[in-house]
């Protein structure tokens, strides 16, 4: 917002994590795994104005409780052959985010969920590359409804996406590797919104974004 704001405080924070990795079928099956609990003092929140401008405050104390979980498999990891890799791999991420304690005036938003962050991220994936340079990847992603301001009276809905890039790579000298590609995405749910603001002034959350997008390119 153009002001420098002496009254910010610094956040403050205490993690407990414990994780797990492991290689389940050898050069093929790999699983990484962590749960936490997050404590946040001074949690800074995002705001923005009726000019547009983004601004920030303290809003008290947060904890946030978290699994994270990768799971990677390659059915086909090789030197020799047409197809050189072969990948699936999926990301899940379950948050359970809230104000642990959090007064604003009059307004309490104790125990309310933390604002713009979804419950649950799943990711699945796919990527295949070959001898002759020639690749492709194709990922689908689901993103949970998140709140989109302290007061959670508004929220931002559920959204599924699927991305996919086939392109072409080829060594031009030892320095040099040139490329071209054609990429998509493409949402399941209409009208969706990414980028949307945080504690917009005048409700003022959401960004609408094109239901499909697609490009190309050719880069050194």
């Amino acid at each position: 917002a153009g002001v420098f704001n002496a009254t910010l405080n610094a956040e403050k924070a205490i993690n407990y994590e414990l994780g797990f990795r492991g290689e389940l079928i050898k050069n093929k099956l790999f699983i990484d795994a962590s749960y936490y609990i997050f404590y946040l003092q001074n949690t800074i929140v995002t705001r923005r104005d009726l000019s547009g401008a983004d601004y920030f405050v303290n809003t008290g104390n947060t904890k946030q409780n978290g699994l994270e979980a990768v799971v990677t498999y390659y059915p086909i990891r090789r030197n020799i052959g047409f197809v050189r890799n072969l990948k699936f791999w999926t990301n899940y991420t379950n948050i359970n985010a809230k104000f642990k304690s959090y007064q604003q005036i009059a307004a309490d938003y104790s125990g309310n969920k933390l604002t713009g962050t979804p419950p649950n991220v799943f990711i699945l994936g796919a990527d295949i590359a070959t001898k002759a340079g020639l690749y492709a990847n194709m990922t689908y992603s689901y993103t949970d409804i998140l709140p989109l301001n302290d007061a959670n009276t508004f929220f931002a809905s559920q959204y599924n996406l699927l991305m996919g890039r086939v392109g072409y790579k080829k060594k031009i000298s030892k320095v040099m590797e040139g490329e071209i590609y054609f990429s998509f995405d493409r949402s399941f749910n209409t009208p969706y919104s990414l980028g949307n603001d945080l504690n917009a002034a005048g409700n003022r959350y959401f960004n609408p974004s094109a239901p499909e997008n697609y490009y190309g390119g050719i880069k050194p």
